[in-house]
């Protein structure tokens, strides 16, 4: 193909870096799941949901992670059963053969103590990324909505490259990390118990009909459901924040990604190209 050998080399490492990049969500998966199964065997509840929210941060799929369950759990042990302990009852008979009160033997199973819980999203990631999104998770911990909106742009705009210009291109957001899109969206959706987040609005906006090409009647449709419209006119970011919008805040109406920085909107052209980045990362 006359291509010299670091040219060969360079393609070869930028073709494995996808494969590269899996493996390593595959083994962090794999060690959470160990870590599980350390502090409880069978998998409690609350552990098992822990897991599933480590699969989504991960983007892994169902397929994905059953070889690893498969050869994690085959290794270990059967749990014991419990060894029961006698609870003996009493009765009381008066005068010849007359039963005042009675109660049986019973058998209760020794109660284990409660698991520890797991490590939270956030300690998964690596510490570069764990400090980058520690102002975010903290606002969205205390409900602040508007300042979590603000902070989701000014880390969009950072991690692309566009803090100068003060706004993100359509492609820019067809290029933008999905590590980072997951990160965001993992965290909104964590702290405002699915109501909010990308991958909530891609659902949504898919659900009308919504495809990777422009439709104006399912752009308006989206507007409505979400509270990003009322009547018939688009709100205004100031709008949005309305005293009296926000009791109303609709599934799906945050991250507005309408944030005014330096005079321009985050992204300049339509919002949906998120939607459909969102799905290119598995969100």
């Amino acid at each position: 193909m006359g291509l010299s050998q670091p040219e060969s080399e360079a393609i070869i490492t930028e073709e494995k870096q996808p494969y590269e990049l899996f493996k390593n969500k595959l083994k962090r998966y794999e060690d959470a799941l160990i870590l599980a199964v350390k502090e409880s065997n069978p998998l409690t509840e609350n552990n098992r949901k822990t897991l599933q929210k480590f699969q989504s941060l991960f983007g892994l799929r169902d397929e994905d992670i059953a070889p690893i369950e498969e050869k994690i759990i085959s290794q270990l042990p059967k749990p014991p059963n419990p060894k029961p302990k006698l609870k003996v009852g009493c009765f009381v008979i008066i005068g010849t053969g007359v039963l005042l009160s009675i109660s049986f033997f019973t058998l209760l199973p020794k109660s284990a103590p409660p698991p520890r819980p797991l490590p939270s999203l956030t300690t998964t990631l690596p510490t570069d990324q764990n400090s980058k999104y520690s102002k975010l998770e903290n606002l969205l911990k205390e409900k602040e909505w508007k300042e979590a909106d603000i902070e989701t742009s000014r880390l969009m705009l950072k991690v692309a490259g566009g803090e100068e210009r003060g706004y993100l291109s359509e492609k820019d957001v067809e290029n933008f990390p999905c590590t980072d899109l997951r990160t965001i969206d993992q965290l909104w959706v964590e702290y405002s118990d699915r109501k909010f987040g990308f991958s909530v609005q891609k659902k949504i906006y898919q659900s009308l009909g919504g495809t990777k090409e422009y439709d104006s009647e399912v752009w308006k449709n989206f507007g409505d459901q979400v509270g990003w419209r009322k009547g018939d006119e688009s709100l205004s970011y100031d709008e949005l924040w309305e005293e009296d919008n926000l009791p109303s805040m609709l599934k799906g109406n945050l991250p507005s990604m309408w944030v005014l920085i330096n005079g321009n909107r985050l992204i300049n052209g339509k919002r949906f190209v998120v939607f459909s980045r969102a799905e290119t990362c598995r969100l």
